[in-house]
Formats: structure tokens, sequence, C-alpha cells
């Protein structure tokens, strides 16, 4: 019998996209227990008994004050670390830039091209979906 002490997260989260096809992304701060200083698509993880879709709406809520209108769930993301490993949920949706985005969480947000988001310091979930997005994703090219 094996036994292991890897967490298993499921994570949602939202590709926001502007006119411009340029993604919003979140700077993780100093105190945030996993990749602090790195950048990351805004989400988290799913509470017990949430839907991913409910997930994603409550996390973008949560960060930025955003109210999501209909998010399309494209695809989901399994990783695998050594401590922790799961199933990102993910989701995008078009800006609405009628809203005005509040930052509640993290250090900071922007919007970046995919080429630019590519030489951020990402984390590694982060930077996998980006690639995929790159080469899949029509909304974005």
């Amino acid at each position: 019998m094996v036994f292991t002490d890897k967490v298993v997260r499921n994570i949602s989260i939202i590709i926001l996209f502007n006119d411009e096809k340029k993604i919003l992304l979140q700077l993780k701060d100093e105190g945030h227990e996993r990749y602090p200083n790195y950048w990351c698509f805004f989400g988290g993880d799913i509470e017990d008994g949430e839907t991913p879709e409910n997930a994603v709406h409550r996390e973008i809520l949560e960060e930025v004050d955003y109210k999501l209108n209909n998010p399309r769930k494209i695809m989901v993301y399994s990783f695998n670390f050594d401590s922790f490993s799961g199933n990102i949920h993910i989701f995008i949706e078009k800006y609405n830039n009628n809203y005005l985005l509040t930052l509640n969480e993290g250090k900071d947000f922007g919007w970046f091209d995919m080429g630019s988001a590519l030489k951020l310091r990402l984390t590694p979930n982060t930077r996998g979906i980006l690639v995929y997005l790159i080469k899949n994703c029509r909304e974005l090219r």
C-alpha cells in the first residue's frame, strides 16, 4: 500500500480578453502560499458542493469585482506536481468594458498580448495553458 501527502486541488479560472485580444492576468502578492510574485489567471479552488461554473463566477467577483456574463468552458487542464495535483477548469469570456475592475486580491493585474504574457514570470500551469491557447484558441488569434 502506498501513502501520499499529495494535495488534490480542483480549480476554476477565467480567461478574460478584451477588444485588442489581450488577456487579463493577476500578479500574486508576496504572501501567497504558492508562487508568490508570479503572474497567473484569475480564479481559485472549487469549494465543496460547488460546480466549476459557480466557482469561476465567485472567484472573479471576489478578486476584481467583475460579474461574468456567460463564460464558456474551453478545456480541463490536468496537472501533477510533487506536492499537489488536480484539474483546472478553464473558462473564457470577452470582457465587458462597461465594468471597472477593482483589485481585491493579489499585488497587481494587467492586460497582456500573448507574446508579452509569455515573457512574464508565470506559474507553471499558467505557462502551459498559454501555450495551449496560442495554438488552439480562435478567440485570441
